[in-house]
């Protein structure tokens, strides 16, 4: 029986390059090839760890905010929903690499096929032993948060047996992906992973397990840690931002391309500000380190109703 490693990656910066690096290092021991598929081109040293590597020129992303869950910041007696903290939609880029992994293993004769996303560290290798054992019986292997199909799917790391594997995930499909997606629903992304594998054996183990076996590294230009927002109470659009990391974070938000706002945001805490009343709102920039890092634009009345239903707060 033979196994392949397939690590997907953006790496378009070297502290995603060096996280990369440290993914592929951690499995070296593990005694299987492995496949990176990539949608950045990745450094010589990094391409020769690996026995596979696909570089894919599109990394097709999408700023759709129906294919986008909403995310929530709890305060005292205040929620902030929002669609827009997940700036795009990753999904089709990484189905994408899904199909390239599957033709690959198929095409060379490895038997099982093992997923890890590019910040995912693997601290004890006798999990793919294990995740192999699953697989006997088994056509996947995937994490939730209790445990069962219910549960919200890990989507960094995954196993599956490659002999039995739905069509969609082995041959991408944007229309079929986008319309199953939009009209079931399936929002997120991992919902939609668990829906394909419905008909199929799946083995769920419980997220919990694996937090002293894998290791994830944050980066700070996610650009999750903020997002802006409609307040019903008194009709402004505000601007989040939360700082997760041990120094301080500033960025410049410049909206309607005309008022100029500066944040600096010490380690551990979070702010609103209020950019605008709502009427007005057309426009929003970020800078961080004189770089705009996010950019979105408001063209229409019917724009601005789409943002207000999917960047709001609320009283509870």
């Amino acid at each position: 029986m033979k196994d392949l490693i397939l690590i997907t990656a953006y790496t378009p910066t070297p502290q995603y390059e060096d996280i990369l690096e440290k993914t592929i290092l951690s499995v070296q021991g593990s005694g299987f090839d492995v496949l990176l598929v990539s949608h950045s081109h990745t450094p010589l040293r990094i391409q020769k760890l690996c026995q596979y590597y696909f570089y894919d020129h599109l990394n097709d992303v999408s700023e759709d905010p129906n294919l986008r869950s909403f995310e929530y910041f709890i305060m005292d007696n205040l929620e902030i929903w929002s669609k827009y903290r997940t700036k795009n939609f990753y999904g089709f880029a990484i189905y994408r690499m899904f199909s390239i992994a599957v033709k690959t293993a198929k095409n060379f004769g490895y038997d099982r096929l093992h997923h890890l996303e590019y910040d995912t560290q693997v601290l004890d290798l006798n999990i793919f032993d294990e995740h192999n054992e699953y697989l006997q019986n088994h056509d996947a292997v995937f994490y939730t948060s209790d445990g069962t199909m219910d549960g919200f799917l890990m989507g960094c790391f995954k196993s599956f047996r490659v002999s039995n594997l739905p069509d969609s995930f082995e041959n991408y499909n944007k229309e079929h992906m986008t319309n199953t997606m939009l009209n079931l629903p399936c929002v997120p992304l991992e919902n939609y992973t668990k829906h394909i594998f419905k008909d199929f054996d799946v083995k769920f183990l419980e997220s919990g397990t694996v937090k002293t076996r894998l290791s994830g590294e944050m980066v700070t230009d996610r650009k999750k840690h903020f997002t802006m927002f409609y307040n019903p109470t008194n009709e402004k659009v505000e601007f989040f931002i939360r700082n997760l990391w041990t120094d301080n974070q500033k960025v410049m938000v410049i909206t309607n391309e005309a008022q100029v706002q500066n944040i600096s945001l010490p380690p551990n805490h979070w702010h609103i500000r209020t950019l605008c009343d709502v009427k007005d709102f057309r426009s929003i920039m970020v800078f961080q380190n004189n770089t705009l890092i996010y950019r979105f634009q408001v063209n229409n009345e019917e724009e601005l109703e789409t943002f207000k239903q999917n960047a709001f707060s609320k009283k509870r």
